[in-house]
């Protein structure tokens, strides 16, 4: 079991150690004796309220979660997150919890085992991060959660064996799930609006409205009309320059950059035809077919069944009549080669409907596992009840809470022993046979018609660029980096060959464009000059030179980059003004009308706590001036997001809304749904956070 391996893995000792060797290889070359003072930023991850995390504790801990696992690199960043997040709580979060008392007992730590709620610590030890599905054997077939009893089973086994201690972080992370649940609740309970919140909320949203309105839209306005200068830039620049809009957030970086693609040349292909025209003289020779796929194959164990027509035409229409031990190709298939070796064929269903019952072979004690599966076999054959005996004594919780059904299923999908018996036997059978999982009790219920199958034997091979390949393109990228090092010559050198661009990088981000794995052009990035032009990066089956062209640090956005972004904002204030100095002087809406050659609208039953106005939008000024109007009174001209506004009230009504307690319950739901995101970022943000976790990953 994977999950088993991960938990066990989680307080070893030889994979702390292990970590912390490979965090001392990393950063060798800035502890050696050659590297004179070591600069401590540069071997710290972070510094969390005054805490610093050494590469070499965090990359420990990174380590003690994957233990003996197999990670790609998604679900490694996934578990470094996971790391990051537990050194904020312990850092931030345990201070507030210990000053309020909050504790959790061994009663409550129970429930959440179980699953009540459901848990999301449990949820996330018992799910598998390469699917982000439940693992199998914990997975509750009904409903898709955790089986809460398959887990304290497990739990037992782990707290009764050698390894105890391999459950203490998961105790843990649990315990530290409901101190925080506790926190936050206890934060929620104290938020409650004011009862002049409430009833002034109420009369809001009893107050209605209805207004006529004339509306001269900026886009009916055509922008040759008018003059943007320069001068009129920068004097809105001045004026706004304040606002959010215009500023940056977080320092950002952009480059220029040109790819090498590696494709393999017709060289590439000569030499892999050659290749496989030897292997195919041997796998036609070879006595134990699937030894000599896992030995030459990319994809091991490729030997099974295949119905007519689920290979490549060519390849279908020759072996599906060939004899035994015909060997076919190399024929290309979607950037492989590929040898297929006909090994007979069978006449069998392609799904089969079945139902089981799985007892465990408890402490290697086989004859008593298979007395009891041949004695539950006897009771079901005597009275007919295998749903009843499954729901009873299968330990595969999942299935067994429906009889034992499996439903349908495809060859190849159940280990191979189940698989056998059930696509060898008729329906109705009944056999036992005996997996990795123990011994089952399998009835074949029903199986879809027969077809003839062919068993194939594939030696499949990517076709790859070869070393002189990829050493052209290295070199190809190399003499362009060393020629074109300014920014100048990249551009001018580098327009015939397909400049791309990304332009808002951020030091943590873990994407860039197209590019698979892009850390090391991020981390260059942030360590580079503004023109410098990097060496050739090697990220999969290309070379990429960039240049760095754009350092945004945090702060105010200089003029020359937002004046563009202005521009339009601009060109509307000059269209308002405009359209203002057309109604100059207007005393009714049917002057005004005429004047900018628009129709007056209507707008009904407005309610005063309303967001957008039909017809005409989420327009904030015209909202926040309608209320304000008396009956019959025409309004100012209102400058809007969209266009300007002249608005004349009708009609106010007062009518019964939501009473007190539903505007209570309302005001208290938005004020505490607020308390998990705002509550801990103000807490990080006064911690005081410094993340240097871009600079080694």
């Amino acid at each position: 079991m994977a999950v088993i391996g991960k938990i066990r893995s989680q307080s070893g000792l030889l994979i702390a150690v292990i970590g912390i060797a490979m965090g001392l290889f990393v950063l060798g070359d800035l502890l050696g004796t050659g590297s004179g003072l070591v600069n401590q930023a540069e071997t710290d991850v972070a510094e969390i309220r005054g805490n610093m995390v050494s590469y070499v504790e965090f990359e420990g801990k990174v380590q003690k979660e994957i233990g003996t696992q197999t990670f790609d690199d998604q679900a490694t960043e996934q578990v470094r997150n996971r790391v990051w997040n537990m050194l904020l709580q312990e850092n931030i979060m345990y201070k507030e919890y210990n000053e309020l008392g909050l504790s959790v007992s061994p009663e409550e730590l129970y429930n959440q085992i179980k699953n009540s709620g459901p848990n999301s610590i449990m949820s996330q030890y018992f799910t598998d991060p390469q699917t982000g599905q439940i693992y199998d054997q914990f997975r509750d077939q009904a409903t898709g959660g955790i089986n809460s009893q398959q887990v304290l089973n497990y739990i037992r086994q782990v707290l009764d064996g050698d390894n105890a201690e391999a459950w203490l972080p998961v105790e843990q992370a649990i315990k530290m799930d409901r101190l925080s649940a506790k926190y936050y609740n206890l934060i929620k309970k104290g938020l409650s609006p004011s009862s002049f919140e409430v009833s002034e909320e109420v009369a809001a949203r009893g107050k209605r409205v209805n207004f006529n309105y004339v509306a001269k839209y900026y886009s009916s306005i055509a922008d040759d009309e008018l003059e943007v200068t320069d001068a009129d830039l920068k004097k809105y620049y001045t004026k706004h320059k304040d606002e959010d809009k215009y500023q940056q957030k977080e320092t950002t970086r952009g480059i220029e950059y040109i790819e090498y693609a590696v494709v393999p040349s017709a060289e590439d292909v000569n030499l892999m035809l050659e290749d496989f025209n030897d292997l195919k003289v041997e796998f036609i020779e070879a006595e134990n077919d699937t030894t000599f796929v896992n030995d030459n194959a990319d994809t091991p164990f490729n030997v099974r069944y295949f119905r007519k027509g689920q290979l490549p035409t060519s390849v279908d229409s020759v072996l599906y009549f060939a004899t035994n031990d015909t060997v076919l190709g190399p024929v290309e298939d979607a950037g492989f080669y590929n040898l297929y070796k006909k090994l007979g064929s069978k006449v069998s269903s392609d799904s089969v409907n079945a139902r089981h019952i799985l007892i465990q072979i408890a402490n290697d004690d086989s004859a008593s596992a298979k007395s009891r599966v041949d004695s539950i076999k006897s009771v079901i054959l005597a009275q007919n009840n295998f749903e009843l005996m499954a729901a009873q004594f299968s330990v595969d919780q999942g299935s067994a809470k429906n009889g034992g059904s499996l439903d349908w299923f495809t060859e190849g999908r159940m280990v191979k022993p189940f698989n056998d018996a059930c696509f060898n036997g008729v329906a109705g059978d009944m056999v036992i046979v005996r997996s990795q999982f123990g011994y089952h009790l399998i009835e074949i219920l029903e199986k879809t018609k027969e077809v003839e199958k062919t068993l194939i034997a594939i030696v499949n091979r990517e076709l790859r660029p070869g070393k002189d390949t990829y050493d052209k393109a290295y070199n190809d990228a190399s003499a362009f980096s060393i020629n074109n090092n300014t920014q100048e010559l990249f551009k001018t050198t580098g327009a015939s060959l397909n400049i791309q661009q990304a332009a808002y990088i951020k030091e943590n981000d873990k994407n860039l464009n197209t590019i698979d794995s892009p850390r090391p052009i991020i981390r260059w990035v942030y360590s580079a000059e503004r023109g410098s032009v990097s060496d050739p990066f090697e990220l999969d089956n290309r070379f990429i030179v960039a240049c760095l062209t754009n350092i945004r640090e945090e702060g105010l956005l200089p003029f020359e980059e937002v004046k563009e972004q202005m521009r339009a904002e601009v060109l509307n204030e000059k269209k308002a003004e405009k359209a203002m100095e057309l109604v100059k002087g207007a005393t009714d809406l049917n002057a005004v009308a005429s004047a900018w050659e628009e129709q007056i609208q209507n707008v009904g039953d407005l309610q005063f706590s309303s967001f957008s106005i039909a017809g005409i939008g989420p327009e904030g000024n015209v909202l926040g001036s309608v209320f304000s109007l008396e009956p019959n009174e025409v309004s100012a001209p209102i400058q809007g997001d969209r266009g300007v506004f002249v608005l004349q009230v009708t009609k106010y009504t007062d009518q019964a809304g939501a009473t007190n307690e539903q505007v209570l319950a309302d005001l208290e739901r938005g004020y505490q749904g607020r308390v998990d995101f705002e509550v801990f970022n103000a807490l990080k943000e006064h911690a005081k956070i410094v993340d240097n976790r871009a600079k080694f990953y």
